[in-house]
């Protein structure tokens, strides 16, 4: 049976200071409006998801479980009982003691991670790491189980894109950021390492807990959270970085939590403008569908309210879909979903980044970032996309090597790689837009 779970006590925006510490995160018992949508969210003919227990007053005790999570997590090569623990796989209390790992089968069953039973500890989650952050999400899932089950609007995804979309994150100090949707909070951990507050959003109760959770594993001071829907709890706020992991895929409407469909893009874009300092940037991870008579960027810029405010715009294409069987069925269904937009064209996954600006470029650029960003990290991720949203490929084209300081060392690993890619913006991006727009 799991524990009796504390969970965060979202106060009115409006009441809230702006503190650097999560000891300003109150933890209450299973009584208030969280409560009751954690109780909402349980399937009634399934097993309910696992719930944390814990408390702030456990942060030091959880930085010391992080740190030796860390331990484990750190040897790649390691294929013992304790990693296959946190692989989401039940495993024998007697293996898991005899490998030097008893202190984190008593952390499971204290803070919720998983149960005993016939000798075995049963995890509840998964646990990995990322960019050097230890995170704790819910067990894998297949999204169509999930599409099938009660608990997909309870569910926390197990950080499907965030390591890479971590790698293309800004690297520049700033005051204040923001993790829309934060899920698990892997973009939120590693926001507070060049902003001095960070705030993260979801509208899944659980997925705070999960962030609370992660922050205290990992000793981060800097990290508030809020239940939010869209901009709901942050009406005063604005901030230098935004970054939303939108929960859009192949579906033409919504299906649940994480297949909202395209509405929450043109909500979200339409407040972001009033969101975001002068000179604030965003990140939002997207999947877009173009039609014959109607582009996604047509529609986004169309749907936005007037005055909402410019952008420098660039979208790095990661891949498309635009023939096959499977795309072919979903030809069809969009003919019954959007007869008005003509034929389906292609569907595009891809990193939309904006920057407030009421001049500059617009470009697209077709790219594999999941594989480079593997072998240059973010420390070329971050500092080429801030780069490449304040130019065209004109002056990406006339760039000598030497002045782009982003570049690893002339004799380092992957400097090719990156010379390649910097060279494919010059040579491949593409207006979103008209010039004469």
């Amino acid at each position: 049976m799991w524990f009796v779970p504390f969970h965060i006590l979202c106060q009115p925006a409006d009441n809230r200071s702006h503190s650097n510490s999560l000891s300003r995160v109150q933890i209450t018992p299973m009584d208030d409006t969280i409560s009751a949508s954690l109780r909402r969210l349980r399937p009634s003919n399934e097993t309910p998801l696992p719930e944390l227990c814990f408390a702030t007053d456990n942060a030091a005790e959880l930085a010391r479980l992080g740190g030796l999570l860390r331990t484990f997590l750190s040897d790649t090569a390691a294929t013992g009982p304790a990693v296959r623990l946190f692989g989401g796989h039940a495993q024998q209390i007697e293996a898991l003691q005899r490998s030097g790992a008893g202190t984190i089968v008593d952390a499971y069953e204290k803070f919720g991670l998983g149960r005993q039973e016939d000798g075995r500890l049963i995890p509840g989650f998964q646990a990995q790491m990322i960019d050097g952050f230890v995170l704790y999400s819910d067990l894998h899932m297949l999204p169509r189980d999930i599409r099938r089950s009660n608990m997909r609007d309870a569910y926390v995804d197990p950080l499907w894109e965030g390591p890479v979309i971590s790698s293309l994150l800004p690297g520049e100090p700033c005051e204040r950021a923001l993790d829309m949707g934060c899920g698990c909070g892997v973009l939120a951990l590693t926001l507070t390492r060049a902003s001095k507050h960070v705030i993260a959003t979801d509208v899944n109760p659980r997925a705070l807990q999960l962030t609370e959770f992660n922050a205290l594993l990992n000793g981060v001071t800097n990290l508030e959270v809020r239940h939010s829907d869209l901009f709901s709890a942050l009406r005063n706020d604005r901030f230098d970085r935004v970054v939303f992991n939108a929960p859009v895929g192949l579906e033409f409407k919504p299906a649940n939590l994480l297949e909202a469909g395209e509405g929450i893009l043109h909500a979200f874009f339409a407040q972001l403008h009033d969101h975001l300092t002068d000179d604030g940037m965003c990140w939002v991870n997207i999947c877009t569908k173009d039609y014959g008579r109607s582009r996604f960027f047509d529609r986004f810029r169309d749907n936005r309210p007037a005055g909402s405010g410019k952008f420098r715009m660039l979208f790095l294409e990661q891949w498309r879909m635009e023939k096959g069987l499977k795309f072919r069925a979903r030809q069809l269904a969009a003919r019954l979903f959007h007869p008005g937009y003509g034929s389906l064209l292609h569907i595009r996954r891809g990193i939309l980044c904006l920057q407030r600006s009421e001049t500059g470029p617009a470009y697209e650029y077709r790219t594999p970032y999941f594989r480079w960003t593997r072998a240059l990290g973010s420390e070329f991720g971050s500092r080429f996309v801030e780069w490449a949203i304040g130019q065209g490929p004109e002056t990406a084209r006339a760039a000598a090597p030497d002045s782009l300081l982003f570049l690893p060392a002339p004799d380092a690993p992957h400097r090719e790689l990156a010379l390649q890619i910097v060279q494919g913006y010059g040579a491949q991006a593409q207006p979103i837009y008209p010039v004469s727009e």
